[in-house]
């Protein structure tokens, strides 16, 4: 009975997103004091925790109502993150880009989670997999342009023409830039 005289309304268990977040979370911090944080290091760990956080918070949110401020906010910072990310894999150093990646899909994917709707999930889904193969056309594009075909043949002919002094010789890194210079000066 609750304070006002009415019953207490039923409790209800943990649905099986909550279940799996547990386990998922326990898994990641056995990993992380025992033997298997020596065959998958700390990434393992990380990913394990990333994965039990994100069911974990994708069936908190579930529970909330669909018009609730926090359930419409999360899926746009999600993606408003994951665009952060890519961009830092386009922009950033080398060795960031398959993080970044990583991390973009990852928030993408939680954004795909913590939706109510089957229609918003599947319209990400689709959003997601329209950019992942533009981007894959994008790739395929570029390796077609660069291989060695009569235009790029072309194009490094007049480079190369460019690139000569006007004693014919061309230039080299020992004397790139300096027009007219022998090689051993």
């Amino acid at each position: 009975m609750s304070t006002n005289g009415e019953p207490d309304a039923p409790r209800t268990g943990p649905d099986w997103r909550s279940r799996l977040s547990v386990v998922l979370l326990s898994a990641a911090s056995g990993m992380g004091i025992n033997v298997l944080s020596n065959d998958v290091g700390y990434r393992g760990v990380a990913a394990a925790t990333a994965a039990g956080a994100i069911l974990s918070a994708a069936a908190s949110l579930r529970r909330l109502p669909p018009r609730a401020s926090l359930v419409r906010h999360t899926a746009r910072t999600l993606l408003a993150l994951a665009l952060l990310a890519a961009i830092a894999a386009a922009v950033g150093p080398a060795a960031w880009a398959a993080y970044t990646t990583l991390t973009a899909a990852a928030l993408t994917i939680a954004a795909v989670l913590t939706t109510n709707t089957t229609d918003t999930a599947i319209n990400l889904l689709m959003g997601a997999a329209g950019i992942g193969l533009g981007v894959a056309f994008i790739g395929g594009g570029i390796t077609v342009l660069v291989r060695d075909t009569g235009l790029t043949t072309q194009l490094r002919q007049r480079v190369a023409a460019l690139t000569r002094d006007p004693a014919g010789e061309e230039s080299t890194a020992e004397n790139s830039g300096r027009v007219g210079t022998p090689s051993g000066t």
